[in-house]
């Protein structure tokens, strides 16, 4: 068995894999004790452990231990490096690109071997670019949907808005907004739907119409991206490239 973990800015995702790589539970929690307390009900014995985390390094170390500790096994963490599975790094430090981006980045490219476009829809909007030769061109970081909704709230006392009013508004829609909660998400999702089209647009003017678009992240399915390829599990499988295990699980 296999624990995998996702560390993201908001939640930590995890998954446990059985002797065939397939998964038999999953989750996702915002606490440490959560996390341990939701594994422990799926009542699994994991030999392995691996992990790839976007939080402080005191967070993350603080995780491994626990995890060490709690279930004695080893611990593998990804993190980002100048190559990898015939991936080139782009960036000019290749330690500041967020191994969770790293990850998405190694797989899409694993799985299509041609240009790729990677969309990553959490807390924030990423967009890379990886050319047929798996050269990563770079990228762009946006607020996502919820980050830019909160920023807008936080920063305008009169608006007026509801979280139990807007939590059936979030559908796609070109429609003017007839209350402060239609008209918020409206706008922020108009801004962003605008800087996927033009990722889009970018991706065609690099590699003309031979590039494969990957989309992970739950917001992925509120914006429309024409011949995306939606794989939810997209960093768990760079994570499982990065840190493979050959043992018997």
């Amino acid at each position: 068995m296999i624990l995998e973990l996702d560390c993201g800015n908001s939640l930590i995702k995890w998954r446990i894999l059985n002797s065939h790589a397939e998964v038999i539970a999953r989750g996702a929690n915002q606490q440490l004790q959560q996390l341990l307390t939701d594994i422990d009900n799926n009542q699994q014995t994991f030999r392995f452990c691996r992990i790839v985390s976007v939080r402080s390094e005191q967070e993350t170390s603080q995780l491994i231990k626990n995890i060490e500790t709690k279930y004695s096994t080893s611990v593998m963490q990804a993190v980002s490096c100048k190559e990898s599975c015939g991936v080139k790094n782009g960036y000019h430090d290749y330690t500041r690109l967020g191994a969770d981006r790293w990850a998405a980045i190694v797989a899409a490219y694993h799985q299509s071997q041609q240009a790729t476009l990677t969309l990553g829809f959490g807390t924030a909007i990423t967009c890379d670019f990886i050319d047929k030769s798996g050269q990563h061109l770079g990228g762009f970081i946006a607020p996502g949907l919820m980050l830019m909704r909160q920023q807008l709230l936080s920063n305008t006392n009169r608006i007026h808005y509801h979280e139990d009013l807007a939590k059936d508004l979030l559908s796609p829609t070109e429609r003017p907004g007839d209350s402060t909660e239609s008209a918020v998400n409206g706008g922020c999702h108009l801004m962003l739907q605008g800087f996927i089209s033009q990722q889009l647009a970018l991706a065609n003017q690099y590699f003309g119409q031979q590039f494969t678009i990957y989309a992970a992240g739950g917001d992925a399915s509120y914006f429309n991206i024409p011949k995306a390829h939606h794989m939810p599990d997209l960093v768990f499988y760079g994570l499982s490239l990065l840190c493979p295990i050959t043992d018997n699980l």
